[in-house]
């Protein structure tokens, strides 16, 4: 519920004051991803293409998907624990425990402010030289394994390496320019809706104790598949369309 209504850094927070195990924290972390702070997402998706309740339901219908599949594939055993709570047991005064929360809060905190200020150096770094329609075109050809037109690749680019709260500016203004298709936004904002900010919030969630593979993997996974269930659907209901025609 925090994370539907807050960005990413309030639900970390609190992720790391919980006694969890590795798996279980997995599993969160992946809802957490797929649906935080809607309100201004889903109000940045709205103006390239998509409805506000439309997307906002396919992110937190598709939280409750990926977390019941990880709960039936990810292994039961061999996972740690992260975060501190685990070790207030063994703190013998209030003190301590409040010590404890402190340092592990500090060391969040700080890991957190490290990898951001880095991420904003990247980001004026490509911004600076103009390296983002570069890399957009190196990323082209993974456009048609994901369902997208191959003009997609530059916002799908600033999605995931910007994000999509930051990013909306970028996003609005292509659309705009008419470099895609109102309908071609809109499938690349299922797309988004499942995987986005790919750069940042994977290195952040990774630095508090997260498996690398399970949360990158599995976010591209099921963002390609709710494309081409999105494309099959408009396939099956252009045909019926023709047809009662």
């Amino acid at each position: 519920m925090t994370s539907i209504f807050c960005p990413l850094y309030v639900p970390i927070a609190l992720i790391t004051s919980m006694s969890l195990g590795v798996r279980e924290a997995t599993i969160l972390s992946l809802m957490y991803l797929i649906s935080h702070n809607l309100i201004v997402e889903s109000s940045v998706q709205t103006k390239t293409g998509s409805s506000f309740w439309g997307i906002t339901l396919v992110r937190i219908s598709m939280s409750f998907v990926v977390a019941f599949v990880l709960n039936l594939v990810m292994p039961t055993e061999g996972w740690g624990t992260i975060g501190s709570a685990v070790s207030a047991d063994q703190c013998n005064s209030l003190w301590e425990v409040l010590m404890l929360w402190f340092t592990s809060s500090m060391r969040v905190i700080i890991s957190i402010l490290l990898i951001v200020t880095a991420l904003m150096i990247l980001h004026y770094i490509l911004e600076e030289f103009r390296l983002m329609r570069g890399l957009s075109t190196m990323f082209s050809p993974l456009m048609k394994l994901f369902g997208l037109p191959k003009d997609a690749a530059f916002l799908w680019l600033v999605g995931n390496v910007v994000g999509l709260a930051y990013g909306g500016a970028i996003m609005v203004e292509q659309m705009e320019q008419k470099k895609l298709t109102y309908k071609e936004g809109n499938l690349l904002n299922y797309h988004l809706a499942i995987c986005h900010s790919l750069l940042e919030d994977t290195i952040i969630f990774v630095a508090i104790g997260i498996p690398l593979l399970w949360i990158v993997v599995t976010r591209v996974l099921f963002a390609i598949l709710v494309v081409w269930l999105r494309r099959g659907y408009e396939f099956i209901y252009i045909r019926r369309v023709k047809a009662s025609v």
